[in-house]
């Protein structure tokens, strides 16, 4: 006897909104045996595989519901998201706006339209579907949020927005954002305390959001050097191969890599961007890869780690007593720690502050401080440009460490 679709479909979708996706499964399956082209089905079968962490198996049944019905928005957009976790940033945003083409009042979707566009560097193209999703949802915080986001990226472009972008964090607290992340953006624009570190999840949703240009924007855009600077400095030194173990700290997408993985025999990426580390698995270089703070990465870890280092990951991070503690205990005695920090100008009396541009910078003295009472000394330092902003560089330290023998 054929089943009955209608309440199939009704078990399915019950199935995913309750978090039961083998009975989900069980019931699209039994749809799509007897309609294999059945566009709802495909679609559900789609956000199932998304819904369990698998978008290279969502993205195949997705593409056959777009394809079969082809005026489905809410298909498009399941799409599309799907897209962007593969890192196919060109098709997901087509997808994207086809949906909103479809369905101009999604103000979901708009948010997302917005945040593609910040990514693409595109900030007025972004703040006028931001906006658009506020007109339709005007006590959507985290919409907010994403406007004082965008409005924080014309500041750094120069243009004269940060009251708008404060006004923008301030609404998202008041209808119930996330405060860690809200106070760090306030923050960096003068407004309140300094915090010690940049939110975990701020940090995810950033570099989420940007590793599918990572390399072609640090690289071309922005003229990223810190890596060939750092692998000088290893050089300059001492640092020789063969290395037994040499872990990459916020290693994104994998830029550090090459130069890495003739120093050594088995090297380990941490980031905490699954993006980030989605293209550097791509590499196949790397012998492990760890989605994880990079403190938190080092804890069970107990003198046997050759080399760390950090390639512009110390910006993300305002107090490093907790990252050097970590480091000192992972490696081995005569181990070395080698890192980049933006520089705090001579004469500064901050230890660290928090630039506009949501990154830390550090002050030389406050290094030459960790470096003493953790263990360390110094091998190595140089003042770089690490990379420029808003075409100015941006100097900064580079910085060799070794771990003392006792």
């Amino acid at each position: 006897m054929a089943p009955d679709t209608s309440a199939e479909l009704a078990c399915a979708i019950d199935g995913l909104q309750d978090g039961r996706l083998d009975d989900a499964e069980a019931s699209l399956g039994r749809l799509l045996h007897v309609d294999a082209d059945d566009p709802r089905a495909l679609h559900l079968l789609g956000v199932l595989h998304a819904r369990r962490g698998l978008p290279e198996k969502a993205v195949e049944p997705l593409q056959r519901a777009v394809a079969l019905r082809p005026d489905d928005a809410l298909a498009r957009m399941h799409l599309s998201q799907t897209l962007t976790l593969l890192g196919r940033g060109a098709e997901s945003l087509a997808q994207l706006e086809a949906s909103l083409q479809l369905q101009p009042d999604n103000a979901a979707g708009l948010a997302s339209h917005a945040r593609a566009m910040m990514a693409a560097r595109q900030p007025m193209r972004a703040l006028g579907s931001i906006e658009h999703a506020l007109s339709l949802a005007p006590k959507w915080a985290q919409a907010w949020q994403c406007r004082g986001e965008v409005l924080s990226l014309l500041v750094k472009m120069g243009m004269n927005r940060r009251a708008a972008a404060v006004e923008s964090f301030r609404k998202a607290l008041e209808f119930g954002g996330d405060a860690d992340e809200l106070t760090f953006q306030l923050a960096a624009l003068g407004e309140g305390a300094v915090p010690a570190v940049m939110p975990a999840n701020l940090v995810r949703r950033l570099f989420d959001a940007y590793a599918p240009k990572f390399d072609q924007h640090l690289t071309e855009s922005l003229k990223y050097r810190t890596p060939e600077h750092l692998a000088q400095a290893l050089q300059d030194a001492g640092v020789c191969a063969p290395l037994e173990e040499v872990w990459d700290l916020g290693c994104g997408t994998g830029l550090c890599a090459p130069l890495l993985r003739p120093m050594t025999r088995r090297l380990v990426g941490v980031d905490l961007s699954s993006q980030m580390l989605a293209v550097a698995k791509s590499l196949a270089v790397y012998d492990e890869l760890n989605c994880i703070d990079i403190v938190d990465s080092l804890s069970e870890r107990r003198a046997d780690i050759d080399l760390l280092i950090a390639a512009d990951v110390l910006v993300y991070l305002g107090a490093l007593e907790g990252f050097f503690e970590a480091s000192r205990i992972a490696l081995r005695p005569g181990g070395t720690l080698a890192f980049s920090v933006e520089a705090i100008p001579d004469g500064g009396v901050d230890d660290f502050l928090l630039r506009a541009t949501q990154r830390f910078a550090h002050a030389r003295s406050y290094i030459d401080r960790l470096t003493l009472r953790y263990g360390f000394e110094s091998s190595l330092q140089s003042r770089q440009v690490l990379r420029e902003e808003m075409g100015e560089p941006v100097w900064g330290w580079i910085v060799v460490l070794r771990r003392r023998e006792d």
